[in-house]
């Protein structure tokens, strides 16, 4: 076994590490030592690179398997599970997403790796984090965006021109009879957090077509 899967193994608590988390495990090597170690194990296969200077161990490897939503927190942040990852995380659309869409405040970003790719995309907002919730089981952490708050994400994305409940039928095909409910209140909070006329003009459209 090639001598660094045994130090990530042993002295990390995480299968996914960096090179500075390399360098503190075994101060004693080089950097030459140290960039030689993860040069062969990435040969063989016994890593992957996530970015650079980030890594996982490959699955036979892995004290916990690792899930994408888990991993996108770490390649880019701060940042939460948006769109259409979100929306087909919920059920609330009929395809299959084979790419993590995440949101952040800083520049849009995109990441190709060997476990899949993952796409930031910049939206501005006063708080990152309102209608998000956090996701914790014994091997996962991740943040995701309500549904809604990932339908306003994708509509100033995408620049939708939405002012109805109709596109959402029609556009993504999501069964709105399964969307959750808000109150006026709730709507309105997360309108007001965005500051974007495409999601005022979206909420407001939807407010109306609920009865709100």
């Amino acid at each position: 076994m090639n001598k660094l899967i045994e130090y990530v193994q042993n002295n990390l608590p995480y299968d996914i590490f960096s090179d500075k988390d390399i360098a503190q495990s075994i101060p004693q090597k080089s950097n030459d030592s140290r960039y030689s170690l993860i040069k062969r194990a990435l040969k063989n296969n016994d890593i992957l690179k996530l970015k650079r200077g980030l890594y996982c161990l490959t699955r036979k490897y892995q004290k916990h398997p690792l899930d994408n939503f888990s991993i996108s927190q770490i390649v880019y942040g701060p940042s939460y599970v948006s769109m259409e990852s979100a929306l087909s995380y919920y059920g609330l659309i009929p395809e299959g997403v084979f790419i993590t869409t995440c949101v952040s405040m800083n520049r849009s970003m995109t990441f190709k790796t060997d476990i899949g790719d993952f796409i930031y995309h910049r939206v501005p907002q006063d708080q990152l984090y309102a209608d998000v919730k956090q996701v914790m089981s014994e091997n996962s952490l991740f943040y995701i965006a309500s549904p809604w708050k990932s339908l306003c994400d994708y509509v100033y994305i995408h620049k939708a021109n939405w002012a109805s409940i109709d596109p959402l039928e029609n556009s993504l095909r999501i069964d709105t009879e399964i969307l959750p409910v808000l109150s006026k209140e709730e709507f309105c909070q997360l309108m007001e957090n965005y500051h974007s006329k495409r999601i005022t003009k979206f909420i407001k459209g939807i407010m109306k077509d609920l009865k709100i």
